[in-house]
C-alpha cells in the first residue's frame, strides 16, 4: 500500500469496472475486480517539489509488499460516480495537507498487467512547501513519519541500473515508461 493510499481503502470498497474506452460497465468490489483482473478506475498524482524534483515516500519497514522501497505517494481506486479530477484532490490533500498547487493532468494509462488492470489518470503537482511540513500547523502531516526522497530524471535513471532494489517495482515500471518525467510542472 503507498503512504498516500487513504487507510479506508479495503477488500470491500467499491470500484468502477470499465471497458477499453473507459465507459461504465459496473460497480463490484475492489477485492473482485483485482481477483479477475478486471479493468477499473484509479488516480495517480505525481509530486514534484519546488526544485522540479519527484517526491517518492519510503514505504515502511511493515508494508506486505515491498517494505523500505521508495514508491509513489498518492494512488488509489476513483471513487464510484467521482471525476478523476476529484480523486486526485483527494489524494493530493491527503497525501501532503495544505502544500499541494494546482493538479494539471499529464496522462492516461490504459489498463493493463503492467498497471494491475487500473485504467490510471495521471496528475502532476508541483508542491508548495517542503514534506513532511504543512502550511497549516493546525492540518495532520500524513507523510511526516514517511522518509521522502526528491529524486530527478537523471538521478533516477543511474539508481535504475544498478539500485532496482531502492523502488517498488511500479516506480521503475513508470519511469522506464516515460510516465514520470516529460511535460514540466
Amino acid at each position: 500500500m503507498n503512504p498516500g493510499k487513504n487507510a479506508s481503502q479495503g477488500d470491500a470498497e467499491p470500484v468502477e469496472v470499465v471497458d477499453d474506452h473507459g465507459h461504465l460497465l459496473a460497480v463490484v468490489s475492489a477485492s473482485e475486480v483485482h481477483r479477475q483482473s478486471l479493468p477499473h478506475r484509479a488516480a495517480l498524482v505525481l509530486f514534484f517539489s519546488r526544485k522540479g524534483k519527484l517526491v517518492l515516500a519510503k514505504r515502511p519497514a511493515d508494508s506486505p509488499s515491498y517494505p523500505g522501497r521508495f514508491d509513489l505517494t498518492a494512488h488509489a481506486h476513483i471513487r464510484p460516480g467521482e471525476a478523476a479530477q476529484d480523486a486526485a484532490g483527494r489524494l493530493a490533500e491527503a497525501s501532503f495537507p495544505g502544500l499541494a498547487g494546482p493538479l494539471v493532468f499529464h496522462r492516461l494509462l490504459p489498463p493493463t498487467q503492467s498497471t494491475g488492470f487500473e485504467a490510471l489518470t495521471v496528475f502532476r503537482c508541483r508542491l508548495q512547501g517542503e514534506p513532511g511540513h504543512t502550511a497549516d500547523s493546525r492540518k495532520p502531516k500524513t507523510l511526516e513519519a514517511f522518509e521522502t526522497l526528491e529524486i530527478g530524471s537523471e538521478e533516477l535513471a543511474a539508481l535504475a541500473v544498478d539500485f532496482r532494489e531502492l523502488f517498488a517495482p511500479e516506480v521503475i515500471a513508470a519511469f522506464e515508461g516515460g510516465v514520470l518525467f516529460g511535460n514540466k510542472v
